[in-house]
Formats: structure tokens, C-alpha cells, sequence
């Protein structure tokens, strides 16, 4: 940028010099008086008589007059012309950090009251996933009433926001809530989108089967993100991300091992292989 601007202000002095001595030289050389108070040099610097100087034309260029040839030179091509230095690049100014905008955390004024039950019943295994666990897991569920697992969401009305979730198993009352195990997390909900995410490295165990002899499948990560409806009740386009640890792998569902429903792990928690499932759907409201 510093050579380039230095090579332009040159250019431009020289250029300046230059017409200001066909300016002189124009007034002296074509026959018009210079004022009384100047008196011109040659290129010595030493003061020279106007006598002299020849009356025609000297071929000043671009004045419109003929030279000593008595051609007139009004379209001269020995005129200087400015060197081509190419565009100028844009340059863009930035004011402030550059980077992806984060939430907008601002308290969720569209939510009334502080704490939402949500249920889970319509968030299902995702079409990803291979149909024998599909229909596995959606036999166990459909045996619970009011659904297999629940979601509550606290501190929905809290100011500064401080949201919380909470996945376990539905205690089938009205409205539910979870019994035993459980796993409580902080979400963020973008109060201008209603965006709702977090996630946790704290698992539970699933409770499913009769109520005389329960199953229990351990879950080791969770995540969790959808979007609040405009009331703050339901929340849809729900994906639930979950880590079955292959110490699972003999535990069944509906009759069949997780190791035969889902084939090989696919993911890993920590050191150990796990199987990741996600579902997707969306959480109806059940009430506060």
C-alpha cells in the first residue's frame, strides 16, 4: 500500500511540474504577454531574456495552435499521460469482533408461568435408525401410560434466564411427573427465535417393563435442542441425542438384545464403545 502510494504521488508532482511549465512556456512561446512582475528562466535558473525566445509555436501541446511545422497540434500524441496503477482494492473496515452471534438470553418474556411438563411420547426414534430397534422401542414405550419418559422445563420466567431440564421416567400421574431416575441440566433459550438447547454428561437409567419386574437401560450422554412454541408450551423439531454405553449390549427391548437391534457401536463414551440414538419429534405440553 506505502509503495504504491508513494509511486503515486511522483507520478502526479511530475505531471503537475510538467503542466505548469507548458502553462508558462505557452504564455512566452505563442506571443502572449507574461505580467509585467515575471520574468522567465532557462533551464539554468538564470533569468533570460524574452527577446530571445523564438515568437512561433514550439509545439506546446494540446493548445490548439500550429507549430513550427504549421501543423496545428490540438491532438498531439506526445502529451504525458499518468501511469495505470489498476483499480483500487476495497478495503473493508470492521468495527468490533468478528464471529458468529451467539443466543439471545434475554428473559423469555413470552412464557407466563415458570415450569412446563412436557411428554416424549411423540419424540421417536429417528428414521436413521434400523427398523427392529424402531419397533422395539416403540413397544416398550406405548406399554406406559401417558408415555415412557417426560421432559420438565424450570426456570422459564427467570430473570437474569436460568432454564433448566429435566429427562427421566414418567410417574403416569396427572399431570406427570418423573420418578427415579432422572437427569437435570442447564439449556439456553434464545428469547428472539425461542431456540432451545443444551446437553449433559450425566445420563439415568431408563425404567421400562412390568412394574414387578422392571428393566432398567443405563443412558450416559444427553442432548437435547428444539424450538419453544410462541405460548412457551410445546416444543417442536425436538432432536434428543442419546449414548447407550456397550455394557448395555444384552439388555433387552421388547424381546431383543440392544446388540441385536442396533449391530456394532457406533460411538464411544470415554474409553468405552456406545451406540448413539437420537429421535426426533416433537414434546407436547402437559401442563405446569
Amino acid at each position: 500500500m506505502r509503495s504504491r502510494f508513494d509511486a503515486e504521488v511522483t507520478a502526479l508532482t511530475g505531471a503537475l511540474a510538467l503542466a505548469l511549465s507548458g502553462i508558462v512556456g505557452g504564455c512566452s512561446k505563442t506571443g502572449h504577454p507574461l505580467p509585467a512582475s515575471v520574468t522567465p528562466a532557462d533551464d539554468t535558473g538564470n533569468v533570460t531574456d524574452d527577446s530571445s525566445l523564438p515568437t512561433g509555436d514550439t509545439d506546446v501541446v494540446g493548445d490548439g495552435a500550429s507549430d513550427a511545422s504549421g501543423q496545428n497540434d490540438s491532438t498531439a500524441t506526445d502529451a504525458p499521460t499518468q501511469p495505470d496503477f489498476g483499480p483500487v482494492p476495497d478495503i473493508a473496515i470492521v468495527d468490533g469482533p468478528v464471529g458468529p452471534k451467539g443466543p439471545n438470553v434475554s428473559p423469555l418474556t413470552f412464557c407466563s408461568t415458570d415450569t412446563h411438563t412436557l411428554s416424549l411420547a411423540g419424540v421417536t426414534p429417528s428414521p436413521s435408525l434400523p427398523q427392529a430397534f424402531k419397533d422395539a422401542w416403540n413397544a416398550e414405550a406405548s406399554r406406559v401410560s401417558g408415555g415412557w419418559l417426560v421432559l420438565k422445563l424450570s426456570g422459564l420466567t427467570s430473570t437474569p434466564q436460568s432454564v433448566n431440564a429435566t429427562i427421566g421416567n414418567s410417574d403416569g400421574k396427572s399431570p406427570p411427573g418423573t420418578q427415579g431416575p432422572a437427569s437435570t441440566f442447564p439449556v439456553s433459550v434464545d428469547a428472539t427465535t425461542r431456540a432451545l438447547g443444551g446437553s449433559t454428561q450425566t445420563g439415568f437409567a431408563i425404567v421400562y417393563g412390568s412394574t414387578t419386574s422392571p428393566s432398567t437401560l443405563a443412558i450416559a450422554q444427553i442432548g437435547l435442542a428444539g424450538t419453544l412454541s410462541a405460548d412457551c408450551k410445546d416444543l417442536g423439531g425436538v432432536s434428543l441425542v442419546v449414548k447407550i454405553p456397550v455394557s448395555e449390549a444384552n439388555k433387552q427391548l421388547n424381546g431383543q438384545t440392544i446388540q441385536q437391534l442396533l449391530g456394532a457401536p457406533t460411538d464411544a463414551v470415554g474409553t468405552q464403545d456406545a451406540w448413539r440414538v437420537e429421535f426426533d419429534g416433537t414434546a407436547a405440553y402437559l401442563g405446569g
